[in-house]
């Protein structure tokens, strides 16, 4: 379809639904999918024949949530980093004066 040309709805109840074909994907935020397919906002994909699948939590996406307490000393990929008792590094290293560990 050329931009110039505009489709006719066949009928007045199908008005609506062409409106919505001309211009959005009927999801609501107006963006066209030329050439993405409908992969592009796909949560789950898989890469290839080799069986690798991966995803994106909800939980990952969910608003206003920090994955870890601020300033807690802990990564991002700590497991239940909300609730763990471990130290945050448990790293052990000599004491020196550059370092001013205490004693």
């Amino acid at each position: 379809m050329d931009a110039m040309q505009w489709q006719q709805p066949s009928s007045p109840s199908s008005s609506a639904a062409a409106a919505m074909s001309l211009y959005d994907d009927g999801d609501g935020d107006g963006e066209s999918d030329e050439g993405f397919g409908e992969e592009r906002r796909s949560l789950y994909w898989s890469s290839g024949g080799g069986g690798s699948r991966y995803h994106i939590s909800y939980g990952a996406l969910s608003a206003n949530r920090v994955p870890c307490p601020p300033r807690s000393g802990r990564s991002y990929y700590t497991n239940n980093c909300h609730t763990t008792k471990q130290p945050a590094n448990p790293y052990q290293r000599g004491c020196s004066c550059i370092v001013h560990c205490r004693r």
